[in-house]
């Protein structure tokens, strides 16, 4: 796990990266603690605060059916982001 440190009152933006799964389709989801955040591979938090700070994890899941069995693909990765207070 990667450690992002960033000022009080910044921007920050981080892309949920993966591999396109067959078929495509795939759910993207962004989480600080166990609180869903985003729905999407865009994360961006603008003004951060001193309650920005956590660990955020991003998962990935891509799902298909084959001969009526559920097959499902799915990673995810994980940062903390420390926010610097002024």
């Amino acid at each position: 796990m990667k450690d992002i440190e960033i000022s009080e009152n910044s921007t920050i933006s981080q892309e949920c990266k993966y591999i396109h799964g067959n078929p495509k389709q795939t759910d993207i989801s962004w989480w600080v603690e166990s609180k869903l955040v985003v729905l999407g591979s865009q994360l961006v938090i603008n003004q951060v605060s001193r309650q920005s700070a956590g660990i955020y994890r991003c998962d990935a899941i891509n799902r298909f059916d084959q001969y009526e069995m559920p097959y499902i693909g799915q990673g995810s990765g994980m940062f903390q982001l420390k926010v610097q207070c002024e």
